[in-house]
């Protein structure tokens, strides 16, 4: 087909078309511009997919990438807290266990030496073992609670920062602080 009839072609196509809508139809319904309108509907939707794809998308992915390192972080923080309390525990009740060793040993060296000196040094030794107990107890208690505390302190950051992306603005730590506390006192 030569370029001059095509563009007469359109002409005519363009004059029936405008001679339809005259008499009362709708041009969209006209068969004779279903392709155009299939030609737009393809360039739209191919450009919203090129701009979802190129700039909407890689933005959603590096929040849910930024998010879930976050998260991760804070899970290995409290594990690693958790593992330094149950290290810091174990060697409490190694050393104690030692001490009740050499509690032993000395008690029987003493039992064969003297019985009178014995129960002096029995006496003495069960002292140091419950003083000493009693401040492993407490050296177990803190880093307890300094785990617990820590743990708390990564959630409530964690909690905050999520808070923040996910309603688009700046939470108090101590707000995230108290919503904390109180989904754990209703648990």
């Amino acid at each position: 087909m030569s370029k001059h009839f095509r563009i007469a072609v359109l002409l005519a196509s363009t004059l029936a078309a405008g001679s339809a809508y005259a008499a009362g139809e709708m041009p969209q319904m006209d068969p004779t511009w279903y392709a155009n309108q299939l030609l737009w509907l393809v360039i739209i939707f191919g450009a919203f997919y090129f701009v979802v794809a190129r700039h909407i998308a890689p933005s959603i992915g590096q929040v849910l990438a930024t998010r879930a390192a976050a998260i991760n972080d804070a899970i290995l923080e409290a594990e690693q807290a958790k593992r330094m309390a149950e290290d810091t525990r174990k060697r409490f009740v190694s050393e104690g266990a030692d001490a009740r060793s050499k509690a032993a040993d000395m008690i029987a060296n003493t039992q064969a030496a003297n019985s009178g000196e014995m129960n002096e040094a029995l006496a003495k030794i069960d002292h140091d073992i419950s003083r000493k107990l009693a401040q492993a107890d407490v050296r177990i208690g803190e880093a307890k609670a300094k785990a617990l505390s820590a743990i708390k302190d990564a959630t409530a950051s964690l909690a905050q920062v999520m808070a923040s992306k996910l309603l688009g603005r700046e939470i108090p730590l101590a707000d995230a602080q108290k919503a904390l506390q109180a989904l754990s006192e209703k648990a």
